[in-house]
């Protein structure tokens, strides 16, 4: 699976998005206490097909700064 870090706070998105309100909580948790969101969801939204205007739930960081750490 292919994964994506903001390189300012550190978030890795996993294509496993969750609705907007359950990433921030999700993102915050995995900010504060360093662990990477490991539940599943019905969607798989892969990183790319993400739109430009995208921002790191945490840190607000715009999608073109994230960098691929894992394929």
């Amino acid at each position: 699976m292919t994964k994506w870090q903001c390189p300012v706070c550190g978030y890795i998105y996993t294509n496993q998005e969750a609705p907007n309100s359950r990433t921030y909580n999700l993102a915050m948790r995995a900010f504060l206490y360093g662990y990477v969101q490991q539940e599943e969801y019905e969607t798989e939204i892969p990183f790319e097909s993400l739109p430009d205007s995208y921002k790191c739930p945490v840190c607000q960081t715009p999608k073109r700064r994230f960098v691929m750490i894992e394929r």
